[in-house]
């Protein structure tokens, strides 16, 4: 007798626990097992000084095989057709002469390595020349990206991490000018680092329950843009271009959930762009411009795509999508000295769009009796980036908000939304009561704050179906989409 009232109580705490669970299931109590992580963040990016660097143990001449390291000497010439490219930093020191009509930017193997690339040129008592055929910087050159997240799990965690911020470049001249007749410009940061995550499943001995499933992803951000910091005792003459690193790319997602379990994916946010720093080393100094010196333009951040897990045999799971938000493009500043007229383009550059956001819930169970209510899908589309600062360039006669915009200077566009809420299940007999479909809610995101906002994206709530119990047809299998 002890036995049985034994085995009726266990069966009993089976029911209520069942009861539970279909209840749970039914009306969508799940939730998320973990807390997402955020995305992993760039470190702060360095702005570079004017300061000189005072030790220069490198004698050797610099030549198409340096690769970085510190030289001095009284001269520097790197003469057209000479190609330097950088896997660590560079600083050249001349005392009465430097000149760059050749090629200075980064070297593949930098990018592969993870370093981070600075270029610095100093002339002590001499102008700093960068003639018609000179490059210093980028060349579209991107610094490390972070790593990709790959994860398949019961939980699955995937985590892109931080893309490397950009190089800057700098050059002084504290006894004289600098002369930019060619292009000056700062290296493109790093992009965030993709995650991939996939759910997986363990049955329980006799497959009526399975374990696990769940799937969260979430991208890195981008490194920053790297700064052109100009430092004249005399004058700044540009010519040419000078422009701020790009801002890279946030990191994309994916989050695939299973067996009527929850997704959860985040874009990546991108990085600021690059700015143009010029700063006068006497309170006389002028800059003479008749070309472009612009701030770096910045990518779109990270899309986020998940996926619900369909119901084994209960709900399907819900899908949860945040597209990453766009940052701040770069742009050009003045510190003691004036900008002579006429004014050429000077400009701050575009904020990065928003990243997209795409959410598809997972289908309810289907059952002989009754069907399974479908999971809710919500996407938000990140918002799109400030442009960069309008440039207060100081005249002698005033101040003047902004040059000639030259493709740039517009905000970042919101990202577009998606949401798809799963389908209910169906019952393979003509009576009792099919599942409901579950919302879809999607909206996209904001433009940059300093202009129109972009239109929000909003899908009405899916209404019920299966309500009379489906067709009398046989029911699929549990579990398929």
């Amino acid at each position: 007798m002890r036995f049985l009232w034994t085995f009726l109580g266990s069966l009993a705490a089976l029911l209520f626990t069942a009861i539970i669970l279909v209840v749970a299931a039914r009306f969508g109590l799940f939730a998320l097992s973990v807390q997402p992580p955020a995305p992993q963040a760039a470190v702060a990016k360095q702005v570079p000084n004017c300061s000189i660097p005072q030790n220069q143990p490198n004698l050797q001449a610099v030549n198409a095989n340096t690769t970085g390291g510190v030289y001095h000497a009284r001269r520097i010439t790197i003469p057209q057709g000479m190609q330097i490219r950088l896997t660590s930093t560079l600083i050249l020191v001349a005392d009465d002469h430097l000149q760059v009509d050749g090629i200075i930017t980064m070297n593949a193997a930098a990018v592969r390595r993870g370093r981070l690339v600075n270029i610095i040129l100093v002339c002590r008592n001499c102008n700093v020349v960068i003639g018609a055929q000179g490059q210093v910087g980028s060349m579209v050159t991107q610094a490390p990206a972070g790593p990709n997240s790959n994860r398949t799990a019961l939980t699955a965690i995937a985590s892109g991490g931080a893309g490397t911020n950009g190089g800057y470049v700098k050059i002084v001249a504290p006894s004289g000018s600098i002369d930019i007749q060619g292009t000056v410009e700062g290296f493109g940061g790093g992009d965030g680092g993709n995650a991939n995550a996939i759910g997986a499943f363990a049955a329980a001995p006799g497959g009526l329950i399975r374990n696990g499933g769940e799937a969260v992803a979430v991208g890195g951000q981008a490194g920053a843009g790297g700064d052109v910091k100009l430092c004249a005792y005399e004058a700044v003459n540009v010519a040419g271009r000078v422009r701020g690193g790009l801002g890279g790319q946030g990191g994309n997602t994916t989050a695939t959930a299973v067996n009527g379990k929850d997704a959860y994916a985040r874009g990546g946010p991108s990085n600021e762009g690059g700015d143009v720093l010029i700063e006068g080393l006497s309170p006389t100094m002028q800059v003479f411009n008749t070309g472009t010196i612009v701030g770096g333009a910045v990518l779109w951040a990270g899309n986020a795509s998940s996926t619900g897990g369909p119901g084994f045999r209960f709900g399907g799971g819900d899908a949860e999508s945040i597209g990453g938000p766009g940052h701040q493009g770069g742009t050009v500043t003045f510190v003691q000295c004036t900008v002579a007229r006429p004014v050429g383009t000077i400009n701050s550059r575009v904020g990065g769009d928003g990243g997209f956001a795409t959410a598809r819930a997972g289908i309810g169970a289907s059952g002989r009796v009754i069907g399974w209510s479908g999971g809710d899908a919500t996407a938000t589309g990140g918002n799109g980036g400030t442009p960069g600062a309008t440039p207060q360039i100081p005249t002698p006669t005033g101040i003047v908000a902004g040059g000639v915009s030259r493709g740039g200077a517009s905000v970042g566009t919101g990202g577009r939304a998606m949401a798809i809420g799963g389908s209910g299940g169906t019952t393979a007999t003509g009576w009792g009561r099919g599942g409901s479909s579950g919302t879809g809610n999607a909206t996209g995101g904001t433009g940059g704050q300093s202009g129109t906002p972009a239109t929000p994206v909003s899908s009405p709530a899916v209404g019920p179906t299966g309500a009379t119990g489906g067709t009398a047809v046989p029911a699929p299998s549990p579990g398929t989409p």
